[in-house]
């Protein structure tokens, strides 16, 4: 994802619909940078690759081989085939 709303509850509907309003504002600006190119880089449960990953921590978790992605940390992009920010995680030990 993109960009997180968070879902803000509240009591008075004028603030309800600023709030859906901002999400439908996120939701088209998502869109518009999918369509030219922007991609998420999945890293959770795959395997650490350095060309997209930077492992932030180690952590031995049982059940889970060496070298798995176990937590994301920060969300990493690519812009078509270019690196803009590798994906910060936690691998398994």
């Amino acid at each position: 994802m993109l960009f997180k709303v968070v879902d803000y509850k509240s009591e008075n509907p004028e603030v309800q619909n600023y709030v859906y309003g901002f999400k439908m504002i996120t939701d088209q600006i998502k869109a518009i940078l999918e369509k030219d190119g922007l991609k998420e880089i999945k890293a959770l449960n795959e395997k650490f690759d350095p060309n997209f990953h930077q492992a932030m921590s180690k952590e031995k978790r049982d059940g889970v081989e060496p070298g798995i992605v176990i937590e994301v940390i920060q969300t990493g992009y690519m812009y078509k085939d270019r690196l803009l920010r590798p994906a910060m995680v936690k691998v398994s030990e």
